[in-house]
């Protein structure tokens, strides 16, 4: 499977997208977006980004992801399932200068994931077989 993390991790350096979904405690999901990917040499992924106030709170409680890293140009990607192992604080912000930043990303974090599957990804019908390159 490691195989199938680098082509991953590899095919997201040219995307300017990734998308994280998380889920709540009772399961109620949400996506947000992050940032570059790069993978450690135990096979770890870490993805950094300005994570919205909602992804912050679902990883407090679940910290199971999925990872969508997808071109639709060319309907191409992979789905990466994973839980997050540590969050790491990268960079804070005050307010954005502004009065009422509650609903802003106050804090760049860096997720890193230990991947359980990685399928393909496309908007055209698909299978959700795993890769076990």
């Amino acid at each position: 499977m490691l195989e199938a993390i680098r082509k991953a991790v590899e095919f997201a350096k040219g995307l300017h997208h990734v998308f994280i979904g998380t889920a709540d405690r009772q399961g109620l999901p949400h996506v947000a977006s992050g940032g570059e990917l790069s993978l450690d040499p135990d096979g770890r992924v870490h993805i950094v980004g300005w994570y919205c106030p909602t992804t912050a709170a679902n990883l407090e409680d679940n910290r199971l992801v999925s990872l969508v890293l997808w071109d639709p140009e060319i309907d191409f990607g992979y789905q990466v399932f994973g839980e997050v192992e540590q969050i790491q604080e990268k960079a804070s912000l005050n307010g954005y200068g502004i009065d009422e930043p509650a609903n802003l990303p106050q804090v760049e974090r860096e997720l890193i994931v230990r991947v359980k599957q990685v399928c393909l990804f496309s908007h055209a019908p698909h299978t959700d077989r795993v890769l076990s390159e």
